[in-house]
């Protein structure tokens, strides 16, 4: 019982941890922005694209009186990008599985 009790406590303070190390440090995917279905027609190449995409959120979609320091630093296009929120998807559930064995295997024993 003892055991089960400590291993608990352990997940728990992991995750307080893991909280506060991702409010500490900051990354470029805390500022992403997802937009769907660009049509690629609307400019002669990609990065025709990506230069009226950057330049639409610089000047349209940001309040410059309230924001107006923010700049757009990178424009990617992802394709497929349902097949990378799958293998995103696994890889979560491959490391709850191995989480949860590592647990299993070394605070059951």
């Amino acid at each position: 019982m003892t055991i089960i009790l400590t291993a608990h406590l352990f997940r728990w303070r992991q995750k307080v941890v893991a909280r506060k190390v991702q409010e500490a440090h900051n990354t470029p995917a805390d500022y992403a922005i997802l937009v769907e279905r660009i049509p690629k027609h609307l400019a002669k190449s990609e990065k025709l694209l990506k230069e009226d995409v950057k330049e639409f959120f610089e000047t349209r979609a940001l309040n410059r009186k309230k924001f107006p320091d923010v700049k757009v630093k990178k424009v990617m296009f992802l394709y497929r990008y349902s097949e990378y929120y799958k293998l995103v998807d696994k890889r979560d559930s491959l490391m709850k599985k191995k989480q949860k064995l590592l647990v299993d295997k070394y605070y059951l024993d």
